[in-house]
């Protein structure tokens, strides 16, 4: 039978009780412990009326020990996690819990959703025996939905467990020690929390986040963090100002965005011995369907890092608009199939029906994730990422999608029309540049100020525009829509020498 990661840490629960399984400074939690704990807080969930076959918790709490134990007795009820980014507005994360259908409120200390019931994780019940199936529902992670309104994505037992089974690339071990430096709202933190914990290794936090360069390279160093999962951005200010952080590292997973070439080199050069993967996956996929382990020779030959071949499990295809296989070296839009991909969008059929669809690909009916990614094979059958076919950026690592932040904006009582752009070629630079029509009435002086402000105190904080400019009209081009190369043209441009 398929198992699911609660199943395999019950085994290293039992095999080897006390090894560490988290720590943060000097607190370390022992399998044996993590276990015994969150056994009660399942308990406790249980004890709730769930509502439902799948009911869901929020999770919100700091980064810490209490977070983890927080999410694996979630999970160990049969529940659905709904992990919160204590940095986002309070208002923000209701409207997700509403969104959602929580039930309780997982925490230590949080204050919002004042309706709801709270389970505290003081491990004050008894043990609880049962364990989920493969085929239920794991983790809800919204993500950003054009019309603002973020979408939930169901993430499955089967697919988080599928995730961290494939050693091909990234060689997972029980003296794995993993840094959990994700959001625990961000999916990256799935492989960051179960790379560790389903293969007998340790989940590492930092002290605090976030941190400078120079600070998390000391943090690396003296917790001997052996795997960095990283976004790109992050990569490449960490080659920059603080490439010691790599020192040491037996391996990085970079992703979230195009992985810069010439980063890479320097980093393989300082340390040869590294092991350096390009991790690639929409949410929908269960955080990552693709990797690529970078050879040093074929960073001489490529322009762009290969996101690789699919996870096991898993199949990818490269097709045309009318869903049928590219030739090699054609450009086309990937769609994935398998354990890894999602059940859909909670609440929405009709988005999940225009993105999971039901195609014949070679003869055979798939289920398929269109992922909107154009992507080209190579001859050697490894993926190269070319770009979005929609509005859809990565910013710092997380998916922003243009007509969300647009929507964010015309939310400001003096804003009449809103459009944003993206400035920056790399991954660290990449940054949203938003550009407003104020309404009659209102003065436009500290509207770029105000409006900013606005976004920061009721969206996630990607995504507020890092520059603002007040235009008197949005221009178009030919076809009546926006022309956002003029914009970037006009404002954005290099001045002359």
């Amino acid at each position: 039978m398929f198992e699911t990661v609660i199943h395999i840490l019950r085994r290293h629960a039992e095999t080897n009780p006390d090894a560490p399984a988290v720590e943060q400074g000097d607190r370390v939690m022992t399998y044996a412990e993590l276990w015994r704990e969150s056994g009660r807080l399942a308990a406790a969930l249980r004890a709730v009326e769930p509502g439902e076959p799948e009911p869901v918790a929020a999770l919100a709490m700091p980064r810490s020990p209490g977070l983890i134990l927080g999410m694996v007795g979630i999970l160990r009820a049969g529940w659905t996690c709904l992990p919160l980014d204590a940095g986002s507005p309070e208002s923000y994360n209701e409207g997700l819990i509403r969104e959602a259908g929580a039930r309780v409120v997982v925490t230590d200390q949080w204050t919002g959703a004042p309706d709801l019931g709270r389970v505290w994780c003081d491990g004050n019940a008894d043990d609880a025996p049962e364990l989920p199936s493969p085929d239920t529902r794991s983790h809800l992670f919204f993500t950003s939905g054009s019309t603002g309104r973020p979408k939930g994505v169901e993430v499955l037992h089967r697919g988080v467990a599928q995730l961290v089974a494939d050693v091909r690339a990234i060689p997972l071990g029980e003296d794995e020690r993993i840094a959990q430096c994700a959001s625990c709202a961000f999916d990256g933190s799935t492989f960051e929390i179960w790379g560790a914990l389903a293969w007998g290794g340790t989940v590492v936090i930092p002290p605090r986040w976030p941190m400078t360069p120079a600070e998390f390279a000391s943090f690396v160093q003296e917790r001997r963090v052996s795997l960095l999962v990283i976004t790109a951005a992050f990569f490449s200010l960490l080659a920059k100002d603080a490439p010691s952080t790599f020192d040491g590292v037996r391996t990085i997973c970079v992703g979230g965005d195009v992985v810069p070439v010439g980063a890479v080199r320097e980093i393989m050069a300082r340390c040869p011995e590294l092991i350096v993967v390009n991790g690639y996956g929409p949410t929908e996929t269960t955080t990552m369907i693709c990797q690529h382990r970078v050879t040093h020779g074929e960073l001489d030959t490529r322009a762009r890092v290969p996101i690789g071949t699919a996870l096991e499990g898993n199949e990818v295809f490269v097709l045309t608009p009318d869903h049928e296989p590219v030739a090699v070296g054609e450009e086309g839009e990937l769609h994935v199939c398998g354990a890894n991909v999602a059940r859909g969008y909670l609440g929405n059929p009709d988005e999940t029906k225009a993105r999971f669809k039901e195609l014949v690909i070679r003869g055979e009916t798939r289920r398929c994730y269109a992922t909107g990614d154009l992507v080209v094979e190579s001859p050697d059958g490894t993926l190269e990422f070319v770009g979005r076919a929609d509005g859809q950026v990565k910013i710092r690592g997380m998916r922003v999608e243009l007509q969300a932040v647009e929507h964010a904006l015309c939310e400001h009582e003096a804003v009449a029309e809103a459009t944003v752009v993206v400035a920056g070629s790399g991954a660290a630079d990449k940054q949203l540049v938003g550009f407003l029509v104020v309404r009659p009435g209102f003065d436009d002086k500290s509207l770029a100020r105000s409006v900013r402000q606005h976004v920061r105190a009721n969206w996630p904080i990607v995504y507020a525009p890092a520059r603002v400019f007040v235009v008197d009209a949005l221009p178009l081009n030919r076809n009546g829509k926006v022309d956002r190369a003029k914009l970037k043209a006009d404002f954005l441009a290099p001045a002359p020498l």
